[in-house]
């Protein structure tokens, strides 16, 4: 069952009354500093619209939630930059021919009878005519549609690309409540300030600092 991160139940409830109450916006902007689970709020809402026998959470046991985790629901479009295949990095920018990609799949008839549901991350890596194309979308958007556009820097946005989307801001936790969920430690403690904060970039530098203690003993 994907349920969203403790520090966002209050953001939870208010989306997710939205989505049941038939309100929800055809274009969600995520925005907050690295680390602090925006991908992991998009992917948990994801799941949720698409899910076919939902209360609170996605159930996790229905058709779309076993389609969805396994990556492969016909309904979900998942956009982000693509590797070069000479450097076998990924590029900086995501393509024009990537949104106009999106677009297309998103006029096809949805299967279920459900919503589709396509997140773009991160947004601020679309250049200018990749911004136009969204845009276009957004501004037209396909029935029954949702983009769920993710950034860590949404003033790099156009304004009238953020101005056609409803922000959901999302920062940091108390403290305490991050340490609650790393576990209660000097590491923790130690970890989430180095991390300004961000739960999920603590946890990153807690692996990584355990991945290599472990090599000193191998």
């Amino acid at each position: 069952m994907l349920k969203p991160l403790p520090w966002q139940e209050d953001l939870w409830l208010r989306v997710t009354t939205l989505v049941l109450q038939g309100r929800l916006t055809h274009a969600l902007l995520i925005a907050g500093p690295r680390g602090v689970g925006k991908r992991h709020f998009a992917k948990a809402l994801t799941a949720f619209i698409l899910c076919e026998t939902r209360s609170g959470f996605a159930c996790g046991q229905c058709r779309s939630c076993l389609q969805f985790v396994a990556g492969h629901h016909p309904n979900a479009v998942s956009l982000q930059r693509e590797v070069d295949e000479k450097t076998g990095k990924e590029k900086r920018d995501i393509g024009i021919e990537q949104i106009r990609e999106l677009g297309e799949r998103l006029a096809l008839s949805s299967h279920y009878g459900q919503a589709k549901v396509a997140v773009v991350d991160p947004v601020d890596a679309l250049n200018l005519n990749g911004s136009n194309a969204l845009l276009k979308t957004i501004e037209e958007p396909p029935a029954n549609s949702h983009l769920i556009l993710i950034s860590e820097r949404p003033q790099a946005l156009p304004a009238t690309l953020r101005s056609r989307c409803q922000r959901l801001r999302m920062a940091a936790p108390a403290r305490e409540q991050a340490l609650a969920w790393l576990g209660d430690s000097a590491d923790a403690a130690d970890a989430l300030t180095q991390a300004h904060g961000a739960p999920l970039r603590a946890r990153e530098l807690l692996d990584s600092e355990h991945l290599q203690r472990g090599r000193k003993w191998a």
